[in-house]
């Protein structure tokens, strides 16, 4: 029994030793969460966003920077279950003291699966919210799961490459410039939507409101029509949400809940017709923007597919609520924090400087088909010959996002530049993803002016348009 009872101490030490080794070796560093719990300045945000990925294609923290004047961070991942989110906001605010915390609604219907998780989980730094998170999102049987040594063994046959890359794992930083992007991922791919099957409901469904009966799964979590329905909401998220909301009100933290527009997800259409939900709102005087009311139709570019939004849709959306917070909780903002970095929205958000070496404006008078109207062309340069280009729009026909996904070609010549407008549809590899569709106009509403927008356009050093 002795020798039993040392040979069980004995394992708990190795398996101990190895996870505090190899694991930290194996585990995934996600750049984005690793950042925000062990790299991120002490007492240095202002407003945290957090959620699903229905976060981090929607809020653009740049947005909000330098319209706001404030450091803002989008902590948003992958199928996000509130679990997560809970802990997440746990976690932070161990070191930050956010104003204001916006809350992306979905995660509140969110499962708890192990490769999500983990993005939160093998960051953060050991303590009683990673027990607790570990906890709430897993049951003993699957504890396996978060011993890293054990849950990526398939990396041990490539251990010399995995521990190279993670003594070297500091370099990820400059590669990914959090100052840039800051959690958020509209512009990490050239413009599109996804033509999936879903989306097809986006002319008989979202536009015109007659959605077809659900059945299926859907009978789970809906009851009533479409606007009286309500989803169901796991016992432990409803408790865990009241004590978030505790915590958040302890801090004078001002929480807001955001649901941003989606096609035919009636899922989360329910989630804030919740009684316990709409119980603890109003208990907590939490503040809600709904963009799933029906005030306001978006058009098929601001979709990246039925549950997303593209970068079109991030720009309104980002912007609408940043002009809520401006106009409600500006007293809340502490502008100590702002860093005026000069990405692309300091020019459009920002009150200062317009013009300099990175951004300039080029007066035209070009009509394109349907009388779209360009009469400047804003080029911002991403580096020496390689320049995202704002066309800006007076004036256009009714139909202009029609116009924008049309098969007719447009071409024009703009002094030693020439333009190609032409919707194109490619197969993505990716075959969850179905067909991509390139509109041939990339409509993008920044801060209320409607732009063209090309993406990432060569402009030789000899051209006299280059600067």
């Amino acid at each position: 029994m002795k020798n039993l009872f040392k040979s069980l101490i004995f394992l708990i030490i190795l398996v101990l030793s190895l996870e505090c080794f190899e694991g930290n070796i194996f585990k995934k560093y996600d750049v984005q969460t690793d950042y925000a719990y062990n790299h991120m300045q002490n007492n240095s945000l202002d407003i945290l966003f957090i959620g699903s990925s229905h976060s981090y294609c929607t809020f653009n923290p740049k947005v909000f920077d330098h319209y706001l004047k404030c450091n803002s961070f989008n902590l948003g991942t992958s199928a996000q279950p509130f679990s997560v989110t809970y802990s997440g906001v746990v976690e932070i605010l161990k070191k930050q003291n956010p104003k204001i915390v916006v809350l992306e609604v979905y995660a509140l219907l969110r499962l708890p699966e192990a490769p999500f998780v983990r993005l939160h989980y093998d960051n953060m730094p050991l303590s009683i919210n990673k027990l607790n998170l570990l906890k709430n999102t897993s049951k003993i049987s699957d504890g396996w799961q978060y011993l890293n040594g054990l849950y990526y063994h398939i990396n041990w046959k490539n251990f010399k490459n995995i521990y190279e890359k993670y003594k070297n794992r500091d370099a990820e930083y400059s590669y990914y410039n959090m100052q840039n992007y800051k959690g958020f991922t509209g512009y990490s791919d050239t413009p599109h939507i996804r033509s999936t099957v879903q989306y097809e409901l986006y002319e008989k469904g979202y536009k015109n409101n007659q959605y077809p009966e659900e059945k299926g799964d859907y009978s789970k979590v809906y009851y009533g029509n479409l606007h009286d329905n309500y989803a169901d909401i796991s016992p432990l998220y409803l408790n865990l949400f009241e004590d978030l909301l505790k915590k958040l009100k302890e801090k004078n933290i001002k929480l807001i809940l955001v649901s941003p527009p989606v096609i035919n997800e009636l899922r989360i259409y329910a989630i804030l017709n919740n009684p316990e939900i709409k119980r603890l709102i109003k208990m907590y005087n939490v503040d809600v923007i709904d963009f799933n009311n029906g005030e306001r139709k978006y058009e098929k570019i601001h979709f990246l597919d039925n549950g997303h939004l593209s970068l079109a849709g991030s720009d309104i959306i980002s912007f609408e609520v940043a002009k809520y917070l401006k106009n409600n909780y500006l007293n809340l903002i502490d502008n100590k924090n702002y860093d005026s970095n000069k990405t692309v929205e300091y020019y459009f958000y920002g009150d200062g400087e317009k013009e300099n070496n990175y951004f300039k404006k080029v007066d035209v008078n070009l009509i394109l088909e349907n009388n779209i109207h360009i009469d400047f062309i804003y080029f911002y340069k991403v580096n020496d010959e390689v320049f995202d280009l704002y066309f800006h729009i007076k004036e256009s026909g009714e139909d202009l996002y029609k116009t924008a996904l049309n098969d007719k070609e447009e071409r024009v010549r703009l002094g030693d530049l020439n333009f190609e407008f032409i919707t194109k549809n490619v197969k993505s590899k990716n075959s969850n993803e179905g067909t991509l569709i390139y509109p041939k106009y990339y409509i993008r509403e920044i801060a209320g002016e409607k732009y063209i927008y090309i993406q990432r356009f060569s402009v030789k050093k000899d051209s006299i348009y280059c600067f």
